[in-house]
């Protein structure tokens, strides 16, 4: 938690931490906390410089970073004490001169003010509100009401508290900054404060949020009976804004069952669903994968569904995480959402609302135009500022009502009509400044209905369309939403050439990413066509989809994969290309459907070893997949590996054996990896392995073995991507006289039991050996599994039993040298264990 940093109601004591230092004070003058989740207060200097010495002593022990919980600190209750109150009169000092300070606060002399003493003075002791367990003297969130000297002062303490939050997010990551600076290392710090609009006031300042994201999941509510909610409303309007930022996101509670992940009441599956199995959950985990989020570990109602979206993600990196590459871009202008109140403008959906961006979002995704969101910042809170080099790359950039505007945002969009982009303003747009104040601007004049032609740009301004009345129609499915999209549409088309022409329903939404490594067109499309009565998305066939190639790809000649949930290897599909536009069917769009396009490659079909084979005395060089279905034998030999644009491997099926005795096996371009499957055979004997494994599925890492009895003697195996062996459900196996090194791990054995690890040589890797229970870190869902397994007299699993290791020379491996999780009679003798930065043995 982010006022305690831990859950330990003794952890003042333990690092000898004062009240009077740290903790915030309320108006009695009593320096509070409630344990163990409120202890210090963010604003004063001692709790900040012990809340940074405690960060470097994570970040020294090895831990790859932090996610905060509560990371609004006591914003919503401030601090009263002398040295906060000092800091609260700098404050107003620096935006009043005396005689603003004297007109609207009624203060004659800033340097003795004392505002504790002044809401004592208007009795506001005599208030008070709980903190979780404790009573403090405060006059609650909404402060004074009888003094209107008072109100303004307490909307100023408010902002201040804000600022008090967002500084000291930027003190921590300038620590972190230079820590990563010192040692090369990454340390990832992401909050969840709720700070509107979006948090975009801290998100600046750390790498990522950990929201406790609703996904608009609520029967009809309110005085709303009639709006639905997801995936009606979609997270991408929260989610794109982060993804703009390069910001990452782990959502706390899973797009299924919460229930699952945290406890709570459940969303999808709790009350309002119609079936067992809804498929708003997948089209959540959908727009986690495609906006870049972290997504969850739990499987949600259907494992085997969920386990087909990891499946194609896993399998298939190229497609995910690759830059945006919209077609237009659509300005999230902080500064009019920041001021939604002063603006007088209301939600038709939720109090806070920010419509006009909300409603053209849809606009601008129903019409199937590949979009980017970009975010203007204030300069205030926010200082994000978008280069013209960047707004350059669009065709054109809509503003949605973005009635606030700074003058450099102003002087920005003149230069980028000057350079002949076309603007797309709905709505007022720049009568306001940062502060909502209004200014006379000669730019805010195009927008007046009209088209008007700018230098060698274009501005095109909207008026007779309200995105709110199209957020509103669209959300009921009332019929009243078809022409206003219909007129959208028309009107953009007259000045903006699609390049995107489709026969996708309204509600299938179109993104766009270029992969620049692979040289690589990407769409993702994510099927919002649904049906609530079924709980089911409604799927596309034989889907007409034709689009303009970006001049990388330009005169090449092309190969284009269709992939989806259903079909996560990927099929090849026929184009045609004329003028530059490529046409192809999409045989089927389920929920999450991608296209790639790139430069022609040719995946050749595998080797299938369906007799005893062998390869001896001599170089080969594969090109592709060896499938080994009898048995094969490599002897004396060396074995280069020439993966492509897809990865190839080496698969030992349930009843094949794979023999390698005095070989070499070695990447020389491409990825490879080795995997044998259960009910197989596995034996190695005085051989090198070198360069295996992939980002992807686990069995992908390197050399994968999932079946028992297998057999590694007097062999090196080195500088594989992930693992040099991972066992699964591997026992009675047995690894002797090898070396293992420049892996990130070197043996893991997940799920084996009688294992043998003896006379081995493991160094120089991230982590050296790891001996644990598959599930081991699913500690939820797995308690209360066990907790059912007992309740029905079930004896659950114990996990991996006996695991040896002996005789090893375990050192130097960078993180740990062994961990041991999960399993039982685990035993270390007769070897050496040293030189770990942070651990050598954790069991």
């Amino acid at each position: 938690a982010f006022s305690s940093l831990s859950e330990n109601p003794a952890f003042l004591e333990y690092w000898n931490l004062s009240i009077q230092e740290v903790a915030p004070m309320d108006l009695n003058g009593t320096y509070w906390v409630d344990l163990p989740y409120n202890i210090g207060y963010e604003g004063r200097e001692a709790w900040r410089t012990f809340f940074i010495n405690f960060l470097k002593l994570l970040f020294d022990a090895g831990i790859d970073g932090v996610e905060f919980d509560g990371g609004c600190g006591l914003m919503d209750i401030g601090s009263f004490d002398p040295e906060t109150m000092q800091k609260f009169n700098q404050y107003l000092a620096s935006k009043y001169n005396q005689t603003a300070l004297e007109q609207k606060f009624n203060i004659t002399d800033i340097n003795t003010f004392n505002f504790t003493q002044y809401l004592r003075d208007l009795g506001c002791h005599y208030n008070s509100i709980w903190v979780g367990n404790t009573q403090i003297a405060h006059p609650g969130p909404d402060g004074p009401q009888n003094n209107e000297y008072a109100k303004a002062l307490w909307e100023e303490f408010k902002t201040f508290n804000k600022k008090v939050l967002v500084e000291f997010y930027k003190i921590i990551m300038e620590n972190v900054n230079q820590w990563e600076k010192e040692t090369g290392r990454e340390f990832y710090v992401s909050t969840r404060v709720g700070v509107a609009p979006l948090d975009l006031p801290v998100l600046q300042f750390v790498d990522g949020v950990n929201w406790e994201y609703c996904w608009f999941s609520s029967p009809a509510w309110g005085g709303h009976p009639d709006i639905i909610g997801y995936p009606n409303r979609t997270a991408g309007i929260d989610f794109r804004v982060l993804q703009s930022l390069d910001k990452k996101f782990n959502p706390w509670i899973a797009p299924w069952s919460s229930l699952e992940s945290t406890g709570f009441s459940s969303w999808f599956t709790d009350g309002w669903n119609k079936t067992a199995d809804p498929e708003e959950q997948y089209l959540g985990l959908a727009e986690v994968l495609v906006y870049g989020g972290i997504p969850p570990t739990s499987e949600g109602t259907n494992r085997t569904h969920f386990e087909q979206f990891m499946r194609m993600a896993q399998q298939n990196p190229q497609l995910f995480g690759q830059s945006q590459f919209g077609e237009v871009a659509l300005i999230y202008p902080f500064a009019t959402a920041i001021n939604l109140d002063k603006l007088n403008l209301t939600s038709v959906i939720k109090e806070g609302k920010f419509d006009s961006y909300e409603g053209t979002y849809y606009l601008l995704a129903d019409s199937h135009i590949s979009f980017d969101v970009l975010v203007f910042g204030d300069n205030v809170w926010v200082n994000i500022t978008q280069p013209l080099s960047k707004l350059l790359e669009y065709k054109a950039v809509v503003l949605p009502e973005a009635l606030c505007l700074t003058d450099d945002q102003v002087g920005l969009l003149e230069q980028y009509l000057q350079s002949g982009g076309i603007i797309i303003g709905i709505g007022d747009i720049a009568l306001y400044n940062e502060y909502a104040k209004p200014v006379d601007r000669s730019f805010s004049e195009y927008f007046d209905g009209q088209v008007h032609q700018v230098g060698a740009g274009l501005v095109v301004s909207i008026k007779d369309i309200s995105p709110s009345e199209y957020l509103l129609y669209r959300v009921k499915y009332s019929p009243q939403a078809a022409p206003i999209l219909e007129e959208f549409e028309n009107t953009i088309n007259a000045y903006l050439p699609r390049e995107i022409q489709t026969d996708l329903p309204s509600r299938a939404h179109i993104y766009r990413f270029f992969n620049h490594n692979e040289t690589a067109l990407i769409f993702h499309i994510i099927n919002f066509n649904y049906n609530f009565k079924a709980d089911k998305v409604i799927r596309a066939y034989d889907v007409s989809f034709n689009f303009t190639l970006p001049p990388q790809l330009i005169g090449k000649e092309l190969s284009i994969y269709v992939y989806s949930e259903d079909q996560p290897d990927g099929i090849e599909v026929p184009h045609m290309i004329n003028d530059g536009i490529v046409s192809i069917v999409i045989p089927k769009v389920s929920i999450l459907t991608s296209i790639e396009v790139r430069p022609h490659f040719e995946e050749a079909e595998p080797i299938v070893i369906n007799q005893p084979t062998t390869f001896s005395d001599g170089v080969f060089t594969f090109n592709r997949s060896i499938i080994v279905n009898s048995s094969l034998t490599i002897l004396n030999s060396q074995i280069k590996m020439k993966g492509g644009a897809k990865p190839i491997k080496i698969e030992v099926l349930p009843n094949g054996s794979l023999v390698i005795i005095n070989s070499t096996i070695l990447r020389e371009s491409g990825a490879y990896y080795i995997v044998a499957r259960k009910d197989s055979s596995v034996f190695i004997n005085s051989s090198d392995i070198s360069g295996a494994g992939v980002f992807g599925l686990l069995d992908m890492g390197g050399i994968c073995i999932e079946t028992e009895g297998a057999v590694i003697l007097n062999s090196r195996i080195h500088d594989n991507y992930d693992f040099g062996v991972l066992l699964v459900n591997a026992s009675h196996s047995m690894i002797g006289n090898s070396i293992f090194y420049g892996n990130v791990r070197g043996i893991v054995a997940t799920d084996s039991s009688y294992i043998e690890l003896f006379n081995n040589t493991i160094e120089n890797n991230y982590a050296g050996v790891m001996l644990q229970a598959l599930d081991i870190f699913n500690a939820g869902p797995r308690l209360r599994e066990l907790i059912k397994m007992c309740q029905q007299g079930i004896v659950p699993p114990r996990g991996p039993t006996k695991l040896t290791v002996s005789n090893c020379y375990i050192v130097n491996n960078e993180f740990l040298n062994v961990l041991s999780l999960g399993c039982n009679f685990v035993t270390i003798a007769n070897s050496e264990c040293s030189g770990a930065s942070t651990v050598n043995i954790l069991s």
